[in-house]
């Protein structure tokens, strides 16, 4: 058996306990005693940054140089101010440290609002209902495809399995290694329905994600502090069912769908698991009816949601300070942050589109919204109508909104140390001009010869562990090397700019 089978089948053999067992302590020491952190490469409109930063008492002083394209600069000229500092970034650098104050304050908000959370959580009946319904569709969408299995480790081969491996070491595995893989995550799956009600007891690995500062107008010095950094948890049992999911629109719609009767769900809800790149389409379609537009997003909302999911839901999540949690990593973090979602919306009005605690609710007359501290109205987005990473302030031309220095790609990252006072590096970008030309052409609402929103409504999002804005958008530039000519700065003549 190759090394990384005999680690992979010798963590999926799961304990179940009637008491949780805290281990909020030994995270936090984990995180405090790692002087680590990551920081992220140059976005396609940055030729390349200089960034110097300090970590001070759980503070991380940062002070980014930007040296932009000449194509983004003359792309600056060409847009509002609100699409250039709505939703933008700067400094996409994390560290691990950060993550003990993040996670405290998650925590502190949804217990401090929990007595009012479980107010609107889901009955004890539907809980255990939705539970199984997750648990029995899962085990019946579960199957052992090698092409898939190739297919899969190839669109994630840099992403963590496990401590210290990635997916993709896992070509190493023979078809039988495999096929035990396979055994065992159909046993696992059927372990957790069993369970129903239990604590999981083990302690989950951590990663860390950067929360990255907006920029208050276009400019070349960025400098400020960060205090906080996102915490990413995964296990191999939590995150690897992915792997024998290959129709995951159907996994997804067939769990949602049974999700709203139960709830009995009065609003029109769309999903962009299930929709794919249509979403688009039907949020371009909605906002031309002419329906008043709320976007909001939820507050500490793996947290929250763990909550509002009730106790059926605690086998598969993370116990901490008296409180279950949604796991970042697992194989459904983003379909269990929807059913709350799904619950605690389950009276609103309207059509709403709904990913994760973002809800997109269009709407005539009265909203059915109950004002609540876990989630807060976007004011710049719904100002803006901003969707899935891109804003529809025209509904016939959608664009990107916000000016990125950095990318967000987590298998482009960079390792940061802190065990230093001080530092800094210059970091140049590695985009090829069709890229460059893609990401223009984006904030102009163009993709090559066609508009943005025809490329975006093409997209299999159906496709994604894990679907985020940011992601979408990255993606397509990624893949648009080769795909056109420099259709943009040919139209726009500024050829030499984009090659520059």
């Amino acid at each position: 058996m190759s090394e990384i089978g005999q680690y992979i089948l010798g963590q999926i053999n799961p304990t179940y306990t009637t008491e949780p067992i805290d281990y909020t302590t030994a995270y936090e020491n984990d995180w405090a005693n790692r002087k680590s952190g990551t920081v992220m490469p140059p976005s396609p409109g940055v030729d390349e940054y200089t960034i110097w930063y300090s970590l001070e008492q759980d503070i991380l002083y940062y002070k980014l140089t930007v040296k932009w394209r000449p194509a983004t600069l003359w792309l600056a000229k060409q847009l509002p101010e609100w699409q250039i500092v709505n939703r933008s970034r700067t400094a996409v650098i994390s560290a691990s440290p950060l993550r003990v104050y993040e996670n405290r304050k998650r925590l502190n908000s949804a217990i401090g609002w929990s007595d009012k959370l479980k107010q609107q959580s889901m009955t004890e009946r539907e809980s255990h209902e939705i539970f199984q319904i997750k648990m029995d569709t899962t085990l019946k969408y579960l199957e052992f495809d090698e092409e898939y299995i190739a297919h899969y480790i190839r669109e994630h081969s840099t992403s963590s399995i496990g401590e210290g491996y990635r997916w993709g070491q896992m070509t190493s595995l023979s078809t039988e290694e495999w096929s035990t893989f396979f055994e065992s995550t159909k046993r696992n799956i059927e372990l957790l329905s069993q369970n129903e009600g239990r604590y999981y007891d083990k302690i989950w690995r951590t990663g860390v994600r950067a929360r990255s500062p907006g920029m208050e107008h276009f400019g070349n010095t960025f400098k400020g502090e960060i205090d906080r950094s996102r915490v990413i948890t995964f296990d191999v049992i939590r995150s690897s069912p992915n792997v024998f999911i290959k129709n995951k629109k159907s996994w997804y719609g067939e769990i949602l769908s049974k999700t709203e009767d139960v709830l009995d769900v009065k609003p029109k809800v769309y999903y962009p698991y299930v929709e794919g790149g249509r979403i688009y389409t039907i949020a371009s379609d909605l906002f031309k009816d002419g329906y008043t537009f709320y976007a909001r997003d939820g507050k500490s909302w793996d947290a929250s949601a763990g909550i509002i999911l009730g106790p059926s839901f605690r086998p598969e999540l993370i116990y901490m300070r008296g409180i279950s949690i949604i796991g970042t990593g697992a194989f459904d973090t983003s379909l269990d942050g929807t059913i709350a979602n799904l619950a605690n919306s389950r009276n609103m009005r309207g059509e709403i589109i709904m990913l994760g605690d973002d809800n997109n609710q269009f709407v005539n007359g009265s909203t059915g919204f109950k004002d609540v501290p876990w989630v807060e109205e976007q004011a710049a987005d719904t100002k803006y109508k901003y969707i899935l990473g891109v804003s529809f302030a025209d509904a016939d031309k959608p664009t990107l909104m916000g000016l990125k220095a950095m990318s967000d790609r987590a298998d482009k990252s960079k390792p940061v140390n802190y065990r230093v006072p001080e530092d800094q590096f210059t970091e140049p970008g590695k985009h090829s001009p069709q890229e460059i030309d893609t990401w223009i052409g984006m904030y102009l609402g163009l993709f090559g010869d066609d508009t943005l929103i025809n490329k975006l409504k093409k997209e299999p999002l159906e496709d994604m562990d894990y679907l985020a804005p940011s992601k979408i958008m990255e993606d397509i530039v990624k893949k648009s090397t080769g795909s056109h000519s420099l259709a943009i700065a040919e139209r726009e003549g500024i050829k030499k700019l984009v090659m520059a």
